[in-house]
């Protein structure tokens, strides 16, 4: 299976569950060591009709989405029951999923109250409700689309998607005539007012918007799997410009064009879905889509990018940032990997500035922000290109802001059962995750991780011991971590003392380590030591 086959963006925000209505979609992709987008392999990382596919991204734009993980105790979780101790159980990935297979018995049990922290309770249950989204569901944006003439017919397409695999001339016009007949699908009134009334998970009235959206991402898929960028070209094309009014029209249609374009990892599409993040009127639905498109054209980083179009797309992900004050954690999150993946440490070279380095240090030192935004904000610092005139970079200031990162959310996961919710295997999953390839970088990546960035900056020898003293606990902190997970039975306490041990010895090597210089670049924004290691994080955080 390669990176085209399997949707990343569910495993990337690090929850068991999508709960969308009464439809439960399995949401924790594995994720142990390094992540598969952070390995070299062929083909940009995007989104394909698979577990997260052209329905659930459809049904997100009409609904309230609410993102929840199981509450329930261990002897009334069908999961819990269903999911005995094993020797392959310390893959957190794995046992996350046996915690999902029945997602309908979940739904019908009676949740148990709310865990708690420190004595806090806190909910796992979120809600995000973008306003903009109730004007854009309004009917009268259907814009239907007259369908080619002649009718685009089955051969044809056919013949399209060999095309796409690289058999045959590359035939514009019939690249033409399928996009046009797509966008015709896309705008079905019929199949989207069925969408909306609840049916649409079951009524084959939605089939045009099924079929076109699994189409147009087969295309993308098959043209990258064989190469095929003459094809690629011309598709663009193409779609750019049969989609770009579309972008305008009813939120089911928009959705599922932004899905069609972040699908081709092609370059071609950048400028129009930074548009789509500029739009103050696009809600979190279409940017989220737009931020996950741009990454896939760029290779996760890969991908040769001319500097000033870098420096262009990370302002206007800076700019959205700035815009979205209410941005939910999830938006966040892509908006901080999207950051280092362009690399681009200043948004402004010739002032010295260092924006981009800066709101990623806000988001890793935030306690009231999620541990999924916290930790790849810690990767995307990582990523960052440091180039001379930001030398020397605090990289122990980054190292220790990672590492407080690390015992707060390992404060979180060891107050969990791991009988009791998968939420404590995603945590440290997480932790394991993002925190390789912030110290050490990302095989292709070149001068990527703080102690490859430190070497190649020539920073003191000093300064390179306290960053890799804090690697070492941090790592002894997460293999602690996992075994807690794997625990069973009296097993349990044993190994919660032993992972709590580790987060307190961590803590303690965060203090030694201290920088008396708290800011990223000379001149630079200060950032306060904290106080006191606290073990308490804010609910929302959780």
């Amino acid at each position: 299976m390669n990176s085209l086959d399997k949707p990343d963006f569910v495993g990337y925000v690090g929850l068991s569950h999508y709960g969308i209505g009464a439809t439960h979609v399995s949401a924790y992709n594995s994720v142990v060591g390094v992540r598969k987008s952070d390995k070299v392999g062929k083909g940009p990382r995007m989104p394909v009709p698979n577990r997260l596919n052209w329905w659930t991204w459809a049904f997100l734009a009409i609904v309230p989405v609410q993102f929840a993980w199981s509450q329930e105790t261990a002897k009334d979780t069908p999961a819990a029951k269903s999911a005995p101790a094993s020797k392959d159980s310390d893959k957190p990935a794995e046992a996350a999923k046996d915690q999902t297979k029945d997602a309908d018995a979940e739904a019908k049990a009676k949740p148990a109250a709310a865990p708690t922290v420190n004595g806090t309770r806190f909910e796992l249950t979120e809600n995000f409700r973008d306003p903009r989204v109730d004007e854009l569901l309004d009917i009268s944006l259907v814009k239907e689309t007259l369908p080619p003439r002649p009718l685009f017919s089955t051969n044809e397409e056919k013949q399209l998607q060999s095309m796409a695999g690289g058999s045959g001339d590359i035939n514009p016009r019939t690249i033409n005539r399928f996009v046009e007949a797509k966008a015709a699908e896309l705008t079905n009134k019929k199949a989207i007012e069925t969408m909306m009334s609840g049916e649409g998970a079951v009524n084959t009235a939605v089939r045009p918007i099924e079929k076109a959206t699994t189409a147009l991402i087969a295309a993308s898929r098959a043209s990258n799997s064989a190469s095929n960028s003459p094809f690629m070209s011309a598709y663009t094309a193409a779609m750019i410009k049969s989609f770009t009014p579309l972008l305008e029209g009813h939120l089911i249609t928009r959705t599922q064009v932004t899905l069609a374009l972040s699908s081709t990892g092609s370059l071609d599409v950048v400028p129009t879905l930074v548009k789509l993040l500029s739009n103050p009127k696009q809600p979190w639905q279409v940017k989220s889509l737009a931020l996950l498109g741009i990454n896939n054209a760029i290779g996760d980083g890969r991908k040769i990018v001319a500097f000033n179009q870098r420096t262009q797309w990370t302002i206007a992900v800076i700019n959205m940032l700035r815009n979205e004050e209410d941005a939910p954690w999830f938006l966040k999150s892509q908006a901080a990997q999207l950051i280092g993946n362009l690399r681009i440490i200043s948004e402004s070279v010739a002032e010295g500035k260092v924006h981009p380095a800066e709101v990623l240090m806000d988001f890793l030192i935030s306690e009231s922000d999620r541990p999924e935004v916290r930790l790849e904000a810690g990767r995307a610092l990582g990523l960052l290109d440091i180039t001379s005139q930001f030398r020397p970079f605090n990289h122990q200031l980054v190292a220790v802001s990672m590492a407080e990162a690390i015992a707060d959310i390992s404060d979180i996961a060891a107050e969990i059962p791991p009988t009791d919710s998968s939420r404590a295997q995603q945590l440290v999953a997480m932790m394991a995750d993002r925190s390789a390839p912030a110290f050490q970088g990302i095989q292709g990546i070149v001068n990527s991780g703080y102690l490859q960035q430190m070497t190649y900056a020539s920073a003191d020898t000093k300064t390179q011991d306290a960053v890799k003293a804090l690697f070492e606990k941090i790592k002894e902190t997460i293999n602690a971590g996992s075994s807690y997970i794997r625990a069973r039975g009296d097993l349990i306490t044993a190994r919660r003392t032993d992972f709590q041990t580790q987060i307190a010895e961590l803590r303690k090597a965060i203090e030694a380590n201290e920088p008396s210089n708290r800011s990223l670049i000379k001149g630079g924004k200060t950032y306060e030591a904290r106080e006191a290691a606290s073990a308490e994080v804010a609910q929302d955080a959780r």
